[in-house]
């Protein structure tokens, strides 16, 4: 596989990276590389959930 950008991390910020450059490229080819989900691991929705914005602490 060969990519023009590869991304590292397929959390919620490498994934809305990957869209936002797909967007302004839609020529690009982009990779997203990160782990496995691991079952019954926390969702990143849960683990956002504990810092909302501009109350991060």
């Amino acid at each position: 596989m060969t990519a023009d950008v590869m991304i590292v991390g397929n959390g919620a910020l490498g994934l809305s990276v990957a869209v936002e450059t797909a967007l302004r490229d839609p020529a690009l080819r982009i990779a997203v590389v990160g782990p496995e989900p691991r079952p019954g691991s926390a969702s990143v929705a849960a683990g956002a959930a504990r810092f909302p914005r501009g109350r991060g602490g």
